[in-house]
Protein backbone atom coordinates (compact mmCIF):
# COMPACT_ATOMS: atom_id res chain seq x y z
CA UNK A 1 0.00 0.00 0.00
CA UNK A 2 2.90 2.46 0.86
CA UNK A 3 4.80 1.59 -2.51
CA UNK A 4 1.46 2.62 -4.34
CA UNK A 5 1.06 6.02 -2.55
CA UNK A 6 4.93 7.14 -2.82
CA UNK A 7 3.92 6.70 -6.65
CA UNK A 8 0.27 8.33 -6.45
CA UNK A 9 2.31 11.71 -4.87
CA UNK A 10 5.31 11.36 -7.07
CA UNK A 11 2.67 11.43 -10.13
CA UNK A 12 1.11 14.42 -8.27
CA UNK A 13 4.48 16.34 -8.03
CA UNK A 14 5.20 15.69 -11.50
CA UNK A 15 1.74 16.55 -12.89
CA UNK A 16 1.41 19.82 -10.75
CA UNK A 17 5.04 21.37 -9.91
CA UNK A 18 6.06 22.78 -6.59
CA UNK A 19 7.43 26.39 -7.38
CA UNK A 20 9.27 28.52 -5.63
CA UNK A 21 8.26 31.73 -3.48
CA UNK A 22 9.25 33.94 -6.14
CA UNK A 23 7.11 31.95 -8.54
CA UNK A 24 4.63 33.84 -10.33
CA UNK A 25 1.05 33.00 -11.57
CA UNK A 26 -1.10 34.80 -13.62
CA UNK A 27 -4.55 33.17 -14.79
CA UNK A 28 -7.04 35.27 -17.55
CA UNK A 29 -9.30 34.75 -20.14
CA UNK A 30 -9.13 35.80 -24.06
CA UNK A 31 -9.97 34.59 -27.57
CA UNK A 32 -8.32 32.72 -30.34
CA UNK A 33 -8.93 32.63 -34.15
CA UNK A 34 -7.94 30.27 -36.98
CA UNK A 35 -8.09 30.22 -40.93
CA UNK A 36 -7.22 26.54 -41.87
CA UNK A 37 -7.77 24.07 -44.61
CA UNK A 38 -10.48 21.36 -43.89
CA UNK A 39 -9.51 18.21 -45.79
CA UNK A 40 -11.29 15.08 -44.82
CA UNK A 41 -10.71 11.29 -45.54
CA UNK A 42 -12.85 8.45 -45.17
CA UNK A 43 -11.79 5.67 -42.56
CA UNK A 44 -13.32 2.25 -42.15
CA UNK A 45 -16.22 2.19 -41.15
CA UNK A 46 -16.61 5.16 -44.20
CA UNK A 47 -19.40 7.05 -42.03
CA UNK A 48 -16.09 7.84 -40.25
CA UNK A 49 -14.25 10.77 -41.36
CA UNK A 50 -10.71 12.14 -40.19
CA UNK A 51 -10.19 15.45 -40.57
CA UNK A 52 -6.99 17.39 -40.86
CA UNK A 53 -6.87 21.42 -40.34
CA UNK A 54 -3.81 23.20 -40.77
CA UNK A 55 -3.60 26.80 -40.50
CA UNK A 56 -2.68 30.20 -38.70
CA UNK A 57 -3.91 31.51 -35.54
CA UNK A 58 -4.21 34.68 -33.53
CA UNK A 59 -4.74 35.10 -30.19
CA UNK A 60 -5.96 37.93 -27.63
CA UNK A 61 -6.24 38.44 -24.31
CA UNK A 62 -3.99 36.80 -21.48
CA UNK A 63 -2.11 35.29 -24.64
CA UNK A 64 -1.26 37.79 -27.50
CA UNK A 65 0.01 37.02 -30.74
CA UNK A 66 -0.59 36.40 -34.24
CA UNK A 67 0.51 34.40 -37.16
CA UNK A 68 1.09 30.90 -34.97
CA UNK A 69 0.13 27.54 -36.45
CA UNK A 70 -2.27 25.21 -36.15
CA UNK A 71 -2.28 20.89 -36.30
CA UNK A 72 -5.54 19.56 -35.76
CA UNK A 73 -6.61 16.08 -36.13
CA UNK A 74 -10.22 14.86 -35.56
CA UNK A 75 -12.22 11.87 -35.96
CA UNK A 76 -15.51 12.95 -37.40
CA UNK A 77 -18.10 9.96 -36.07
CA UNK A 78 -20.79 10.56 -38.50
CA UNK A 79 -22.49 7.24 -38.00
CA UNK A 80 -24.97 8.30 -35.59
CA UNK A 81 -27.54 11.09 -35.98
CA UNK A 82 -25.48 14.02 -34.78
CA UNK A 83 -22.01 14.18 -35.79
CA UNK A 84 -19.67 14.20 -32.68
CA UNK A 85 -15.96 12.85 -32.13
CA UNK A 86 -12.71 13.45 -30.58
CA UNK A 87 -10.28 16.60 -31.04
CA UNK A 88 -6.71 16.85 -30.39
CA UNK A 89 -4.54 20.22 -31.38
CA UNK A 90 -1.20 21.76 -31.42
CA UNK A 91 -0.69 25.35 -31.51
CA UNK A 92 2.64 26.99 -32.26
CA UNK A 93 3.55 30.40 -31.06
CA UNK A 94 6.59 32.48 -31.88
CA UNK A 95 6.21 35.43 -30.68
CA UNK A 96 3.36 35.97 -28.13
CA UNK A 97 3.29 38.44 -24.97
CA UNK A 98 2.12 36.97 -21.59
CA UNK A 99 2.13 39.49 -18.13
CA UNK A 100 4.68 41.75 -20.58
CA UNK A 101 6.78 38.79 -21.30
CA UNK A 102 7.77 37.60 -24.78
CA UNK A 103 8.21 34.48 -26.25
CA UNK A 104 7.18 31.02 -27.58
CA UNK A 105 4.59 28.77 -26.45
CA UNK A 106 3.20 25.55 -27.85
CA UNK A 107 -0.25 25.11 -26.71
CA UNK A 108 -1.84 21.34 -26.52
CA UNK A 109 -5.11 20.95 -27.03
CA UNK A 110 -7.62 17.62 -25.83
CA UNK A 111 -11.17 17.98 -26.38
CA UNK A 112 -14.58 16.33 -28.18
CA UNK A 113 -16.70 18.16 -30.93
CA UNK A 114 -20.24 17.77 -31.62
CA UNK A 115 -22.27 18.86 -35.15
CA UNK A 116 -20.84 19.36 -38.76
CA UNK A 117 -18.13 22.39 -39.85
CA UNK A 118 -19.74 22.58 -42.62
CA UNK A 119 -23.30 23.12 -41.53
CA UNK A 120 -25.21 26.47 -40.55
CA UNK A 121 -24.41 26.21 -37.24
CA UNK A 122 -20.64 24.99 -37.64
CA UNK A 123 -19.70 22.05 -34.69
CA UNK A 124 -19.46 23.07 -31.20
CA UNK A 125 -15.54 22.13 -29.35
CA UNK A 126 -15.20 21.77 -25.70
CA UNK A 127 -11.47 21.10 -24.15
CA UNK A 128 -8.68 20.55 -22.20
CA UNK A 129 -5.30 22.52 -22.75
CA UNK A 130 -1.95 22.31 -21.60
CA UNK A 131 0.48 25.60 -22.33
CA UNK A 132 4.43 24.98 -22.23
CA UNK A 133 6.67 28.27 -22.41
CA UNK A 134 9.47 27.42 -25.42
CA UNK A 135 11.43 30.51 -25.54
CA UNK A 136 12.56 33.54 -24.51
CA UNK A 137 10.92 35.25 -21.49
CA UNK A 138 8.27 32.69 -21.64
CA UNK A 139 10.75 29.40 -21.59
CA UNK A 140 9.82 27.21 -17.80
CA UNK A 141 6.62 28.71 -18.18
CA UNK A 142 3.37 26.09 -17.38
CA UNK A 143 -0.14 25.65 -17.37
CA UNK A 144 -3.61 24.41 -18.26
CA UNK A 145 -6.79 25.65 -19.08
CA UNK A 146 -10.26 25.39 -20.73
CA UNK A 147 -11.82 26.19 -24.01
CA UNK A 148 -15.27 26.46 -25.62
CA UNK A 149 -15.12 26.74 -29.90
CA UNK A 150 -17.06 26.88 -32.73
CA UNK A 151 -15.69 25.47 -35.67
CA UNK A 152 -16.70 26.16 -39.45
CA UNK A 153 -15.08 24.75 -42.61
CA UNK A 154 -12.80 27.81 -43.10
CA UNK A 155 -11.72 28.27 -38.88
CA UNK A 156 -12.63 28.37 -35.75
CA UNK A 157 -13.20 30.89 -32.94
CA UNK A 158 -12.33 30.16 -29.53
CA UNK A 159 -13.13 31.26 -25.83
CA UNK A 160 -10.26 30.37 -23.48
CA UNK A 161 -9.49 30.35 -19.99
CA UNK A 162 -6.18 29.77 -18.42
CA UNK A 163 -3.78 30.10 -15.47
CA UNK A 164 0.03 30.31 -16.19
CA UNK A 165 3.03 29.67 -14.02
CA UNK A 166 6.32 31.33 -14.30
CA UNK A 167 9.07 29.89 -12.80
CA UNK A 168 11.04 31.20 -9.75
CA UNK A 169 14.05 34.05 -10.83
CA UNK A 170 17.12 32.15 -9.94
CA UNK A 171 18.48 33.75 -7.05
CA UNK A 172 22.72 35.07 -7.98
Amino acid sequence: MTRYLVAGVAGLLMAFPIFGQDSLTVNGSGTFSSVVTNPSEALDPPCVLKVTRRGSVTFTGLLTGENGTIDSTTLSNRCGEVPQGPVVVIYRLNDVTVNGKKGGLVIFQRGTFEGVVDSANGARVTSHIEVMGVSGELKGVTGFGIVTSRSVASGTTNTYWCQLQFPALDSE
